[in-house]
């Protein structure tokens, strides 16, 4: 894989948001980066999932029939707040990457002015 591929990747990874809520029991496995979950079957199961792509503005969310019952207020809110609390450190992480590249383009246009000035 380039390194042009590999930026690519890591810019989509920062501008795209998952999240997912899941009720009822669950089976995970694998590690906490790649982690694997698998929603047992059953009337009280579901989970609601939340996808965002930052860089093209989609929000797509998944919720099933369970979730829009009374019942699934708490569910939903928590969720909601959940893609809340996701977006705002998404766009403060988005912020301070900014903020690195402008200061390292600065460092960059000191460093030619310094080695024009030398030669």
């Amino acid at each position: 894989m380039s390194i042009s591929q590999k930026l690519l990747d890591g810019l989509n990874a920062l501008v795209h948001l998952k999240v997912v809520t899941y009720v009822g029991p669950v089976e995970t496995s694998g590690e906490l980066d790649d982690l694997q979950v698998k929603v047992a079957p059953g009337d009280e199961s579901y989970s609601i999932a939340t996808s965002i792509d930052l860089g093209q503005g989609d929000i797509n969310s998944v919720v099933p029939p369970q979730a829009w019952a009374a019942s699934g207020e708490v569910v939903r809110t928590f969720h909601s707040e959940q893609v809340e609390s996701a977006k705002a450190i998404v766009d403060r992480n988005l912020r301070l990457i900014a903020e690195v590249g402008k200061s390292l383009a600065e460092a960059i246009t000191e460093l030619k002015k310094a080695d024009e000035t030398d030669a």
